[in-house]
């Protein structure tokens, strides 16, 4: 079928679409298939609807394939134009036979304000995707909503990275040269299952692409000095794929590369280009999922179960890669554009950081609604105490800036209206890294509950050391709707 009525403006006019055209277009899809639905998933800062396009049998239990664009807006819109041509070939093209293996639901304008505004940001000038750890813009708890309530089995995340950096590597005289990088969820929290077969599909996707005329390479973090080491993707939570990971998808990062904006190119800043640049990594992602067994049999549970007593990684850093300590990479020289290889410590290991041992609880007893809400966000269980126990707990005194807190074992009497968070729950991982207090992730390190804390006084947020929880009906927590 040609575009006919499903013409893109990069397609028609060489520019990127507008949030409204996006809007426009995903209803039109929709409207032409039986096969397809748009779904609502809320509003960005300034009102905008989020809009998700759902396409294939819902009732048929195919793996779950969640492909979004334009977290980073108008400054990286290529990815989103993709997946609107994706949608095309899904539903009247040439890939209309991947709806027979997989259930698909693309969001192709994750930040409609920042995509309107030519910016990477939202309108509240927030990095959305920093903001998964935190949850506090509209666009990003929408999301993470339709991640909680559809349970993708594959994630992929698209984005585009401005090869030519003016004020770091520029600066040197060199600019990056790839075609297509692509990165898995990194933190070490993953479990082994997860980066096991996120690793095999990420080589194969590689491969694929590489068949297909570009040049693809694991993605490399932001260089900003020929004299830096390279690593790989950062291991925040903040970010949707390590985000979405933690939920137990496989989830993967796509990026492909921006020239110079101030030079000529046959479309509006060679938008034409990079959006057949993004098809082409896209297209391969699902032709390496259509082949993969592993896949196609209903992606097998990649999240070890974990309780309480075992082990668990907070955080991880890169080291030297002991199998590859130096990696050559391919740069160019600005302005000349004259290709160079150059060494980089290979810091490509990412080692994790000291385990704690899971607990068997973490209980809040002050700004509890604030927490409630927060843990509800991630979609984490809690329970409101409804009858007055003592429990032994381990806690931190909080220390002015600059010091360090102190540990200390206690008892702490449990009262109504206080939080219980069970580690016995499916997102217990999150649970840890959210409540823990060494943790990189916790929830007390952003300034809206950093604001909360009382230098000298306990942290609100304690670590259980018993056991077992109360037992029900001698001080039990017990799930109610609100808090007593």
């Amino acid at each position: 079928m040609s575009a006919g009525p499903f013409i893109t403006p990069v397609e028609e006019a060489l520019r990127p679409s507008t949030s409204t055209e996006i809007l426009a277009y995903l209803a039109r899809l929709a409207a032409g298939s039986p096969r397809a639905c748009c779904q609502h998933l809320g509003h960005s800062v300034r009102g905008q609807a989020l809009v998700a396009l759902h396409c294939g049998e819902a009732a048929r239990g195919l793996p779950r394939v969640l492909l979004v664009g334009s977290h980073h807006g108008g400054s990286e819109p290529a990815g989103g134009e993709a997946l609107l041509l994706l949608a095309r070939d899904l539903l009247y093209g040439d890939l209309q036979g991947l709806l027979e293996r997989f259930e698909f639901m693309l969001v192709p304008n994750a930040n409609p304000d920042g995509r309107d505004a030519g910016s990477a940001r939202n309108a509240r000038e927030v990095n959305l995707n920093r903001d998964y750890g935190l949850l506090s813009q509209p666009e990003t708890q929408a999301v993470n909503a339709l991640l909680l309530a559809w349970r993708p089995h594959i994630v992929l995340d698209a984005h585009e990275s401005a090869a030519l950096k003016r004020h770091t590597l520029g600066a040197e005289g060199y600019l990056t040269d790839f075609d297509c990088q692509i990165d898995i969820a990194n933190h070490p929290a993953s479990t082994a299952a997860q980066q096991a077969l996120a690793v095999e599909l990420l080589e194969q996707t590689l491969q694929e692409v590489r068949a297909n005329g570009l040049r693809a390479q694991r993605y490399i973090k932001e260089i900003r000095s020929i004299r830096k080491p390279m690593t790989h993707g950062g291991v925040a939570i903040g970010r949707f794929r390590n985000k979405a990971a933690l939920y137990g998808a496989l989830s993967f990062l796509l990026e492909t590369p921006m020239l110079p904006k101030d030079e000529v190119y046959p479309s509006y800043q060679n938008i034409a280009a990079r959006t057949a640049q993004q098809q082409v990594c896209l297209r391969s992602f699902l032709r390496v999922l259509a082949r993969s067994p592993a896949v196609l049999d209903g992606v097998p549970a990649t999240a070890t179960p974990l309780c309480a007593g075992m082990a668990l990684s907070l955080s991880g850093h890169y080291q030297v890669d002991p199998h590859e300590p130096v990696r050559w990479l391919d740069l160019q020289r600005y302005p000349s554009r004259e290709p160079i290889q150059l060494p980089f410590a290979n810091h490509g290991w990412l080692r994790p950081g000291p385990a704690v041992v899971v607990p068997t609880a973490y209980y809040i007893t002050e700004h509890t609604a604030v927490f409630a809400r927060a843990l509800s966000a991630h979609g984490l269980r809690y329970e409101w105490v409804t009858q007055a126990a003592t429990v032994p707990v381990r806690s931190w005194r909080c220390a002015p800036t600059g010091q360090r807190a102190a540990a200390e074992d206690r008892l702490l009497a449990l009262a109504a209206g206080h939080l219980q968070v069970s580690t016995t729950q499916p997102l217990v991982r999150l649970a840890c890294l959210l409540l823990e207090w060494e943790s990189p992730s916790a929830l007390r390190r952003y300034p809206e509950f950093q604001r909360l804390a009382v230098p000298g006084e306990c942290q609100v947020v304690h670590r259980a050391r018993a056991l077992a929880p109360p037992a029900a009906g001698t001080g039990a927590a017990q799930r109610a709707a609100a808090p007593p």
